[in-house]
């Protein structure tokens, strides 16, 4: 079984006139993790990162915060840093990582400059829009950058964003993966059938299917 490496991605948000927006980095295409995809900033936690006596989480916000300037130039504060879900690869990777994800409000109008070597190119995009340009085929993402841009995606503005992952807590995903039909399927904790790793099971669902046609997520955790 792979090592699981701790690390850290952080969402920065922004208000607009028409609602918000959040920063994607796309992902260098020779990159031996995720090459091309649009993510989140972060990276592995570095031995510069840890504190003596601090938990796993506060050593991921000081990681977000150097991955933050590293790869798009953007200075964020490790304490301003809000976490909202954690997120483990499955086994069945060749890589694995613990990544803790955090918001973080940003005033519009900070410089971004991305690093050119991991990191290639930048966009400001609403949820929805994001999620429209991935349904396009325009831009690839991970299931987690996925169903974050989800959730955010009903959020009007920055404080409305902060409040509803506040009043939620954190929410832990160590993904089961197997078949759903010709579907690669994902199931999370509080899927029906999470324990059993069987996606017909009868009950709740908290879940991604990968099809021909994208990625669909089925949640009934907030019904």
């Amino acid at each position: 079984m792979s090592e699981i490496k701790p690390s850290a991605t952080v969402v920065l948000l922004r208000d607009v006139d028409d609602g918000i927006e959040t920063l994607l980095l796309q992902r260098n295409t020779k990159s031996s993790f995720a090459a091309g995809a649009w993510v989140f900033p972060g990276g592995a936690v570095d031995e510069c990162d840890n504190i003596a006596g601090e938990g796993e989480e506060h050593c991921a916000a000081i990681c977000a915060a150097r991955e933050c300037e590293e790869e798009a130039g953007v200075t964020i504060s490790p304490e301003g840093l809000l976490a909202f879900s954690h997120w483990t690869t499955p086994d069945v990777m060749p890589k694995r990582f613990s990544t803790w994800f955090f918001l973080c409000p940003l005033a519009v109008g900070a410089d971004v400059t991305v690093d050119g070597g991991e990191i290639t190119d930048h966009r400001w995009l609403s949820p929805d829009r994001a999620l429209q340009v991935h349904r396009a085929g325009e831009v690839s993402l991970m299931p987690p950058t996925y169903i974050t841009l989800l959730e955010l995606a009903s959020a009007s503005s920055v404080a409305g964003a902060l409040e509803a992952y506040t009043q939620r807590g954190m929410r832990h995903y160590l993904p089961h993966v197997t078949k759903d039909g010709d579907a690669m399927c994902f199931l999370y904790q509080g899927d029906a059938g999470y324990e059993q790793v069987d996606p017909s099971v009868p009950g709740a669902r908290h879940r991604t299917l990968m099809t021909s046609a994208g990625y669909d997520f089925q949640s009934t955790l907030d019904d």
